[in-house]
């Protein structure tokens, strides 16, 4: 029972904040894809100008993610979760205040891609750092929080455009709750980490350099499992809403839920998984929730009716949900005293799949329509499976 335990008072309230502070950031991620139709009815876009705002905000998330390899190791790692957080909040409440223009918003993207790549590269090896006993067991809490968000995101966005607030509105009013739960993390989380992180740096650890990193093949190929799920998971969320709109029936007024639906799973299998993962049967795992996560939705999308929605979607939610924090666990055992460094070079390939397929999924859209891009969700999550069988077996 240990392992389920904190080392002590101030990494418990440290990590409880990281977990809040995870959720919120998911409520973010997960909105866009339902309020982009109001979004592209208002400047009038095409579908592979709105697939260019998640390209946008994952180039801003890439570009910044590459410098981060040389400091990711050497910066207090709770600084860069809180203060990459602020940046969100501020980036946010700009966007939903002052965006008058597609290119402004475009900009703006950019910038919450950069902030929230940071916070996500940093806060998932900050909890790896401060719990290294139950490590596997705190990672996937904090992805169950995740999970926790990203159901709640959906549902939040569809309430503020159901009800006419405007996706101006509901960007700002996350802003208003983020510079709240800001000022509680300054002494839940920001004082208690000044006296682990001196603890944690007084032993003595010796890291690899990022070159010897990126010669190491395990690291390439947990890269690609990285990145096949972000792509699948982006591509989903970004297009699922305006691909319902277009099916027959009235399935479209009920994307929100689905997607809710969808990521309940993420939290029902994070939560199973938090308590089932090793590091000897992660290798299992990955390949199995990748596959099977890839079936349940190539059939959701073969069926394409409102049922197949609410029971194969849920399906590719509990079992492909667990996938990446399954893989950033086997990163950061691999490598122990470089969890920022791997950790930046996975989220470089989840930034780039996240930049590309949306973007992809949008010209095949606009050229042969949006129901021919949407099984592409599933061939990355088999691409995953397969390129996860060349990870080496854990004892």
């Amino acid at each position: 029972m240990s392992r389920y335990k904190p080392a002590n008072k101030n990494v418990l309230s440290a990590t409880l904040s990281s977990f809040v502070l995870m959720a919120l950031y998911a409520v973010l991620l997960n909105m866009v894809g339902e309020l982009l139709p109001s979004i592209m009815d208002e400047y009038g876009l095409s579908m592979s100008q709105g697939g260019l705002l998640q390209t946008t905000f994952n180039i801003g998330g890439a570009a910044t993610l590459i410098g981060m390899l040389y400091f990711s190791d050497k910066v207090r790692k709770s600084k860069l979760v809180y203060y990459s957080f602020i940046i969100t909040s501020v980036a946010l409440a700009a966007a939903g205040v002052y965006t008058g223009s597609y290119v402004m918003l475009l900009i703006a993207f950019a910038v919450l891609g950069s902030s929230t790549k940071v916070f996500d590269v940093s806060v998932n090896a900050f909890v790896s750092d401060i719990n290294t006993r139950g490590r596997e067991f705190f990672l996937q809490l904090l992805h169950m929080s995740f999970g926790i968000g990203a159901v709640l995101g959906p549902a939040y966005a569809s309430f503020m455009i159901m009800n006419d607030y405007g996706w101006k509105s509901a960007l700002w009013f996350l802003a208003a709750v983020y510079a709240i739960v800001l000022l509680s993390s300054f002494f839940t989380m920001m004082k208690p980490s000044a006296i682990i992180e001196k603890d944690h740096k007084s032993i003595n650890h010796k890291s690899l350099k990022i070159l010897s990193l990126l010669k190491n093949p395990q690291v390439w190929i947990l890269f690609a499992g990285a990145a096949c799920f972000s792509g699948a998971y982006v591509g989903l969320v970004t297009w699922f809403p305006s691909y319902a709109e277009r099916l027959p029936g009235s399935i479209g007024p009920l994307s929100g839920i689905i997607l809710s639906s969808y990521f309940l799973g993420f939290v029902i299998s994070r939560g199973i998984a938090s308590f089932i993962l090793t590091i000897s049967n992660a290798r299992f795992l990955i390949i199995m929730t990748s596959f099977i996560g890839g079936l349940a939705f190539i059939t959701a999308f073969l069926i394409a009716q409102p049922w197949a929605f609410f029971v194969f979607l849920i399906l590719a939610g509990f079992f492909a949900g667990a996938t990446l924090p399954m893989i950033i666990f086997v990163a950061c055992v691999s490598f122990p005293n470089n969890t920022g460094g791997v950790t930046t070079i996975l989220y470089i390939g989840i930034s780039i799949t996240a930049m590309l397929v949306p973007y992809l999924m949008g010209v095949i859209g606009d050229i042969f329509g949006i129901e021919k891009a949407m099984p592409i969700v599933a061939y990355l999550m088999f691409i995953a499976a397969i390129s996860s069988l060349l990870l080496k077996k854990f004892d």
